[in-house]
């Protein structure tokens, strides 16, 4: 029974220190790479500006004429002010965006005219959709 424990502690000796050694082989080459980058580097990924999409917007609320009366998203969720509409093969529902004169939205609908380059923008009133119109907007992707 003692020789059996004895072997049984060996090998778990042995592969603790086994996986010891490959982690810190790991971590040494993460270091390396970190290394590897130079200040120039660093510099340009802090000042880079941030990057943005001009989309053509168009303004919705629900509406019985247009079929959005009921609310609900392609994603399943009630329409409320910075909810939008996008085409998924261009920003892939459930993104977050920041829109140039709307604010903070989350991209959870679609619809039938917006293709390509193209955004809907929900409103709570339709003076409000009236009144925002049809314009290009710059249109950041937080995540």
């Amino acid at each position: 029974m003692r020789k059996y424990t004895i072997v049984i502690l060996i090998v778990i000796l042995f592969v603790g220190s086994s996986i010891f050694y490959i982690h810190s082989q790991t971590e040494e080459e993460n270091n390396n790479i970190i290394n590897k980058l130079s200040e120039q580097d660093v510099i340009t990924l802090e000042t880079q500006e941030p990057t943005y999409i001009i989309m053509k917007a168009s303004a919705y609320t629900k509406s019985a004429e247009e079929q959005t009366y009921k609310g609900i998203t392609k994603s399943g969720t009630q329409v409320s002010r910075g909810t939008v509409s996008v085409d998924p093969r261009v920003i892939p529902l459930g993104t977050k965006l920041y829109i140039e004169g709307y604010g903070y939205a989350v991209a959870l609908d679609t619809g039938g005219d917006i293709k390509h380059d193209r955004i809907d923008l929900y409103m709570e009133t339709k003076k409000e959709a009236f009144e925002f119109g049809r314009q290009d907007v710059r249109v950041w992707i937080i995540e």
